[in-house]
């Protein structure tokens, strides 16, 4: 899942992916981050730090809450962010985030994070 405010961001991120040959689900908000997780399961979340009406970290605890509520093992959750300075990275880990990612988005760094956090066999339905 890419959860960003900025529909360019999306878009370009949605594209790298989809040239890996990945599904992907968007959200603008984690308002609707958090709806689709209910609905989906999901090898990974990037996740923009900063979103209307639930920011990057609220929505990781509620992500990491409903995980636990349904026993479900975790999802890799990494911050996406042109501002990840040590703070926001020591934020983000509190939060349950597993990494970060810096904007903008370069693919080199995006398929990396794909090879690191989601199994051979399952990269075909990452979303």
């Amino acid at each position: 899942m890419v959860v960003d405010d900025s529909s360019v961001n999306r878009t370009v991120v949605r594209r790298m992916l989809v040239s890996l040959n990945v599904d992907i689900v968007t959200a603008s908000d984690g308002d609707e981050a958090i709806a689709s997780f209910v609905s989906g399961q999901f090898e990974l979340v990037l996740r923009d730090l900063s979103t209307p009406r639930r920011d990057g970290y609220d929505t990781t605890r509620g992500l990491r809450d409903m995980e636990k509520a349904s026993h479900q093992p975790p999802c890799p959750i990494i911050a996406v962010s042109a501002l990840v300075t040590p703070d926001e990275q020591h934020r983000a880990e509190e939060a349950g985030m597993n990494g970060s990612l810096h904007k903008p988005v370069r693919r080199k760094d995006l398929v990396k994070l794909v090879q690191r956090w989601v199994p051979q066999t399952r990269r075909v339905s990452i979303v």
